[in-house]
């Protein structure tokens, strides 16, 4: 029995002693342990190395925290954004004007809107206007109502009274009209259209309070290109423009007479053929409202010249006839035969000869044999 146990402890001791030399560690998984001593039947079992296990995340606070944090990145942006708009707002900026804008127009001004033609304004597209406000006064006494974009500027529809009494009405972008359009001077001026930066740019119309009327595309707030106009005593014109000027081909109706043919700066410069009321006609070149170059006239009473003009007069080469069959082809100056020339006429024969001659302010000085 003794030397049992003796042999059993010196196994455990050689066992233990080559364990303890390792380098290695060695994880074992064991059952508890029984040490049995001699003479003593009672079992005492080794006591178990204790792992401290934190207590469980509570995952509603872990929850909590993130709504919070999600919930401040959302509104703080929205607060900041906030608080940048009621910076912008023009009504903290600017005067408010109390009662309706229309009431602060001229006599004048309402009774030349209300002869005019009804006037619908298109929203323009894209259009990015947030606010609309009552009539506020700005800085230059300029008097708007209408709508704004979130950064405090002019931008939409709305209205305008200038200090000098003008109302302007329509598509606004950067405090001007871009877009459709009217705006009313007291003067009696109305423009209409398709404005860019204030002034008529596109399809546009102006209007006089006396009733003459320009229609066309416009440039820079003047008629270039197509375009026509009408005058109260019944002048209209209907063609080409440039900077405001009838310029190009055109039609011009007076009460003496049609012009059809080129204008340059407002003027009858070209080609062109004026038929007067009284049936005469002149085909030919003009200058400055002036039968000037190489033309034909045509009288009523079947006389024809054709040839030079200057200043609305035959001057230089050119040939007369008359519906007798005379004809005189030569050298004229103001309207008269002067130098030399050619002359076909009845003579006492009543038979027709032509003659060379030489003429003095439309006098014959001789004949040529």
């Amino acid at each position: 029995m003794g030397c049992k146990n003796v042999c059993m402890n010196a196994k455990n001791e050689e066992k233990n002693s080559i364990e303890t030399n390792t380098n290695d560690i060695v994880l074992v998984k064991e059952d508890p342990k029984i040490v049995v001593e001699a003479g003593n039947d009672v079992t005492t079992p080794q006591p178990e190395v204790q792992i401290e296990v934190p207590d469980p995340i509570d995952p509603v606070a872990i929850q909590s925290v993130a709504r919070g944090f999600l919930a401040r990145k959302e509104t703080c942006p929205k607060v900041a954004q906030l608080r940048i708009d009621r910076e912008n707002d023009p009504a903290n900026h600017f005067e408010r004007v109390e009662g309706d804008i229309e009431n602060l127009l001229s006599d004048d001004l309402i009774r030349l809107e209300e002869e005019l033609p009804s006037f619908d304004i298109e929203r323009a597209e894209h259009d990015i206007s947030v606010l609309l406000r009552a009539p506020l006064k700005l800085d230059n006494g300029t008097i708007y109502s209408g709508e704004w974009d979130k950064s405090g500027n002019i931008h939409g529809i709305g209205t305008m009274i200038t200090p000098g009494g003008s109302k302007i009405t329509g598509f606004f972008k950067d405090g001007e009209l871009n877009g459709q359009g009217r705006k009313i001077e007291p003067d009696g001026f109305i423009f209409q259209g398709d404005f860019k930066d204030g002034a008529l740019q596109g399809e546009g119309k102006v209007f006089r309070k006396d009733g003459a009327l320009f229609e066309g595309t416009f440039k820079g707030g003047e008629v270039d290109g197509k375009g026509k106009e009408e005058w109260p005593d019944g002048v209209k014109y209907e063609g080409e423009y440039k900077n405001g000027l009838k310029n190009g081909k055109g039609k011009l109706n007076l009460s003496y007479g049609i012009y059809e043919g080129v204008f340059r700066k407002n003027k009858m410069h070209g080609k062109g053929c004026f038929r007067w009321n009284n049936g005469n006609l002149y085909d030919g070149d003009w200058k400055d409202n002036l039968m000037h170059g190489q033309g034909t006239f045509k009288w009523t009473d079947g006389r024809v010249y054709e040839g030079e003009w200057k200043k609305d007069t035959r001057h230089g080469q050119g040939t007369m006839k008359w519906p007798d069959g005379k004809e005189y082809s030569g050298s004229w100056s103001d309207g008269k035969y002067h130098g030399t020339g050619s002359l076909t006429f009845k003579n006492a024969k009543g038979k027709f000869q032509t003659k060379q001659g030489e003429w003095v302010d439309g006098v014959r000085t001789k004949w040529f044999d």
